[in-house]
């Protein structure tokens, strides 16, 4: 599957954009109860019953068109996280009567926070998102943490060997 881009989400119609969201917030869900790793046997059951739904929805995003991309599923650098999120955004720019996406908040600030802990760097302030419009604040606020890091942290220079 290719990679989804901000371009690539001002084309979607609003019905399309909510149902990638749905998958990406399945995907979160799924992402962000596996990083709890309380690993009873209830939470294995509501584990496994995550990934079916991200499964399903998945497989029903993807019947419509093959060719639309999802965004990295791994943001582990700042530029990784600022680009997952700004690709995030313009999705949810594009939503109509979505509910607050707080899985996919959720991930944003975890891997913010697991980048500053590699970095050894001050994580952000991070606040819940009650709906569409403070979760699209929230991912505005990740992304300028991103460039913060990004400005911060200097690119090691090419040696010849």
């Amino acid at each position: 599957m290719t990679q989804m881009t901000e371009l690539a989400a001002l084309r979607l119609t609003p019905a399309r954009a909510a149902e990638w969201v749905r998958v990406i917030e399945l995907k979160c869900q799924w992402e962000n109860l596996r990083a709890g790793a309380c690993y009873s046997i209830p939470h294995l059951h509501l584990l496994q019953r995550a990934f079916a739904d991200y499964r399903e929805a998945m497989m029903a995003y993807t019947s419509g068109d093959r060719n639309e991309g999802m965004p990295d599923l791994s943001p582990n650098v700042p530029d990784r996280l600022r680009w997952w999120c700004r690709t995030v955004r313009a999705v949810l720019r594009r939503c109509e009567n979505t509910e607050s996406p707080g899985h996919i908040v959720n991930k944003a600030h975890k891997s913010a926070d697991l980048i500053a802990a590699k970095l050894k760097t001050a994580t952000g302030k991070w606040e819940p998102a009650a709906d569409l419009s403070a979760a699209i604040r929230q991912l505005d606020a990740v992304i300028d943490w991103c460039d913060e890091r990004m400005a911060s942290v200097p690119i090691p220079a090419f040696e010849a060997g």
